[in-house]
């Protein structure tokens, strides 16, 4: 097995149809959620990335199986047959670990994987000739400049390609822990809305929530909010209805508020504008949950 166990990554770099680097740190001022530790710097700003997402990444090469050889010792023209010659993605990973002296060593790991090109091009070929049978690529990767060359499977590779932004960045439009809400402004059909939370009486009692001075349940309300998933990014502008905003205060410094507004997109589908910047589109249906939750509590 020829795949590291990182103890300790401090930095990932992807060279392929994107090229960036995702680095970690622990208790940033980058993001509202304690948890979040990898990170990407684009214009000028450190954007935090899914922990989960970033973590089950690097598992899919510590547990990659490379055992199936295709030759121990290539040569230039046969990595260029193997399309390892300019690799379609090659992932650099900076890590730290302990030896058997106890002392932190750095090191790191630099994975290739590419298709065969001839394959890929008769695949792509039958498919847009709408061919009922289309040929089987094979997929290959390579560990830094080793002469060895190993097939790897179609959903391996599957996995290890999708490293973009976009695959690594937080789906939901909210991640907050709610924990350090401490106050919800809500805009619903022209009229405006407050929800603020306070404490019973006890060091760990649970927190209560009201709305014009009586108490609420906002479970759902809860939920929908965290229901509110990407499925899939865009900078478009929105150009139709909004259906709902909210402001939400946070107990953080760096991040002390969120502005979430939802536009109708189409039938399915609304934008997500967050912070005057459009993240994503979403189910309408979750949209829709949101404002009827709003609608529960505000009605009574």
């Amino acid at each position: 097995d020829d795949t590291p166990k990182f103890d300790n990554v401090t930095d990932i770099t992807f060279a392929g149809s994107e090229n960036y680097t995702i680095f970690y740190k622990e208790e940033s001022s980058y993001s509202y959620h304690e948890e979040d530790i990898y990170f990407l710097e684009k214009d000028g700003k450190n954007l935090p990335l899914d922990t989960d997402t970033v973590s089950k990444y690097l598992k899919t090469i510590t547990g990659l199986k490379l055992n199936d050889y295709v030759t121990y010792n290539a040569t230039e023209e046969e990595l260029e047959s193997f399309g390892l010659n300019e690799p379609e993605l090659s992932v650099s990973i900076n890590y730290t670990y302990t030896d058997e002296d106890e002392k932190e060593v750095s090191d790191s790991f630099l994975l290739h994987i590419s298709q065969n090109p001839e394959e890929l091009k008769a695949a792509k070929d039958a498919e847009e000739k709408e061919k009922e049978e289309i040929p089987s690529v094979t997929k290959y990767a390579r560990i830094g400049d080793s002469q060895i060359v190993y097939k790897i499977t179609d959903s391996a590779y599957e996995t290890l390609a999708a490293a973009s932004y976009n695959d690594f960045r937080h789906k939901e439009v909210i991640w907050a822990d709610f924990d350090i809400v401490k106050q919800i402004d809500i805009s619903l059909e022209g009229n405006n809305h407050t929800l603020t939370p306070s404490k019973n009486d006890g060091k760990d009692a649970e927190t209560v929530w009201s709305y014009n001075e009586e108490e609420v349940d906002i479970d759902n309300l809860k939920t929908s909010l965290y229901n509110l998933m990407a499925d899939s990014f865009t900078d478009e502008v929105p150009d139709q209805k909004q259906e709902i905003a909210l402001t939400i205060h946070l107990d953080n410094e760096n991040f002390p508020q969120v502005n979430i507004e939802l536009y109708r997109y189409d039938g399915n589908s609304c934008l997500a504008v967050v912070d005057g910047k459009s993240v994503s589109l979403l189910e309408r249906s979750a949209v829709m949950d949101l404002v009827e939750a709003v609608q529960a509590i505000v009605l009574n």
